[in-house]
């Protein structure tokens, strides 16, 4: 078995999937752009106008640091999921050839 395939394999399939769920999330947040930043604790601080590259950046970093540090066993869950099917499909054809 090829193992540097496999990794090549599973580092694309996840990043396309990275890539994909990037642009859903951009999109989303750019049809909900009212024009301001922050207030996520209205309490702490309020909402102060920004420009819609600034609320892009701000909203993805802080969806990138929630699934990160919460969802950490999901994301180490499809990283494992995804290597282990490649393996499977790098077996299946290195049997077949």
């Amino acid at each position: 078995m090829r193992w540097r395939v496999v990794l090549i394999k599973t580092l694309l399939t996840l990043g396309a999937f990275f890539a994909i769920g990037t642009g859903i999330l951009l999109v989303e947040q750019a049809v909900h752009f009212e024009g301001t930043c922050g207030g996520l604790v209205p309490s702490l601080v309020g909402a102060t106008p920004c420009t819609l590259p600034q609320y892009l950046w701000q909203s993805l970093g802080f969806t990138c640091i929630l699934l990160f540090v919460v969802f950490w066993p999901l994301l180490l869950f499809a990283i494992l999921v995804s290597f282990a099917i490649s393996v499977l499909i790098e077996k299946y054809h290195s049997r077949k050839a």
